[in-house]
């Protein structure tokens, strides 16, 4: 069983530091989780909050983290185009009361706030039961 974390800083909210829980909802008719811990949570003057969140997908469906913050959690990533951003207000306006800050075009390109950062595989050549490889590296600052 492949294992994967990434790190993400979001727009809002979703949860209180230390809390996790898990983002069970198909994306294009297919299952898909994603299990969350909330790392950090600090003022915004634009967004009120930006939290660190902590992803670990179970599934590897296509945009699975950056669609469960946006369209699930209405906490789109930060610096996420323009559609994924827009599909995040519904959810935002309901947790929040109020609506979504209006887009802004990415101030540095490809600059988006996710990160791998960390797989673990299992040994090929050693079966079923084989021990898990892990790579990892240090979080961008």
């Amino acid at each position: 069983e492949v294992r994967k974390e990434y790190r993400a800083v979001v727009c809002g909210e979703v949860a209180r530091v230390g809390e996790k829980f898990s983002v069970d909802v198909p994306l294009d008719g297919l299952s898909c989780r994603t299990d969350v811990e909330v790392l950090r949570v600090v003022p915004s003057q634009i967004f009120g909050k930006l939290s660190e969140l902590a992803l670990r997908p179970l599934q590897g469906r296509f945009r699975q983290l950056r669609r469960h913050c946006a369209e699930v959690l209405g906490t789109p990533i930060l610096n996420d185009e323009r559609s994924l951003w827009e599909s995040a207000a519904p959810a935002w306006e309901k947790r929040e009361g109020r609506p979504l800050p209006a887009f802004r075009s990415k101030q540095k390109k490809d600059m988006l706030f996710l990160q791998a950062i960390e797989i673990c595989i299992p040994e090929p050549l050693m079966g079923p039961d084989a021990q898990l490889i892990s790579v990892r590296t240090n979080v961008s600052k």
